[in-house]
């Protein structure tokens, strides 16, 4: 044993210092870009600092997310706890009578027409049957309640992280909007200062102006964050399901596993993307898909520039993580 664990210790040690040895590679790579992240960093602490309300921002997307999860756990308990085959009926209802009044509304408005174009036809042999209803499907009949009840669920977890998503991205465009602002207008001195430019309380715009202008955007690139968690989500519920198969199958396992890091690289990819489309989206004002185009292209022009980015990010991350708890527990002691 001893031996053993002397050769795992003697792996572990090689595997640490090849990663050492590309980090080093890559911060040597990235170091001429590292001063520019830095300083994007220090203009956007200036900008929080010149709009302190922006810090209010994630607070408050934060809450209405829990108030959008809460919703959905009611919906979701109220949904799976009665019977199943109560709902289907209900449902069933509501499209019968939808139907009805599709159907009604359908032959009365184009009885005219219909008896018009019947009687000119006749010589073609053309007619049209009015007393045909509009198709209908009975779901009492046709659904059995456990699918119903899975497919219930699924499209509860789809609306409720699209909402919160949604949420999300009102926000990060809102301080994009702001900041952009301040840069281009308020941090410039002010015998160079367009004040025709000038605005007061620019967050409170940006807000206005997402409302306004961008809401389709904001949905589009939540609903594609939303659809690929959906999955995501259906693939974990498929894993807990089949762990019988995959013990006894280690192809299936690694077809599993093989999905889920797929699907992880895929929505870190679309959050990428996503997120500096809503940046792009509050400064220029374009669509969110031309605002994915740019973004595309902006990391194709300045990879090692995004990459240093990224690398600030996350250590500012890592550091903000350590550094919370422990100012948090000299406090309490």
């Amino acid at each position: 044993p001893h031996e053993t664990n002397a050769t795992l210790f003697q792996i572990a040690a090689y595997i640490s210092l090849l990663c050492l040895v590309i980090i080093i590679v890559l911060t040597v790579i990235v170091w001429p870009k590292l001063s520019d992240a830095l300083e994007i960093v220090s203009t956007a602490t200036s900008a929080i600092f010149a709009m302190p309300f922006m810090m209010m921002m994630p607070l408050v997307s934060l809450a209405a997310a829990v108030a959008a999860i809460a919703a959905f756990a009611f919906v979701l308990i109220n949904f799976v706890t009665p019977d199943p085959h109560a709902v289907l009926r209900a449902l069933d209802d509501f499209i019968r009578n939808f139907f009805h009044g599709l159907d009604f509304f359908a032959n009365s408005s184009v009885d005219t027409v219909v008896g018009a174009f019947n009687q000119s036809g006749d010589d073609l042999g053309l007619s049209v049957d009015t007393s045909s209803a509009l198709p209908y499907v009975n779901l009492t009949a046709s659904v059995d309640e456990a699918y119903f009840a899975i497919g219930g669920v699924i499209f509860e977890a789809f609306v409720a992280t699209w909402i919160v998503f949604f949420i999300d991205a009102i926000a990060y465009t809102s301080i994009a909007g702001a900041t952009v602002y301040w840069y281009s207008v308020e941090s410039q001195p002010k015998e160079e200062r367009d004040e025709s430019m000038v605005q007061s309380h620019a967050l409170a715009r940006s807000i206005g102006r997402v409302f306004r202008f961008h809401l389709g955007s904001m949905a589009m690139g939540s609903g594609i964050l939303a659809l690929v968690r959906t999955v995501r989500y259906v693939m974990v519920v498929l894993d807990e399901r089949t762990k019988e198969l995959q013990a006894s199958s280690m192809l299936a396992k690694f077809a599993m596993k093989c999905v889920h890091c797929v699907l992880w690289c895929f929505e870190k990819s679309i959050k990428f993307i996503t997120r500096f489309a809503y940046v792009f989206i509050g400064a220029t004002g374009d669509n969110f898909c031309k605002s994915a185009v740019r973004t595309f292209k902006l990391v194709v022009e300045h990879p090692l520039q995004m990459a240093a980015n990224e690398l600030s990010l996350w250590v500012f991350v890592l550091l903000q993580t350590l550094l919370t708890p422990l100012a948090c527990a000299l406090l309490a002691y």
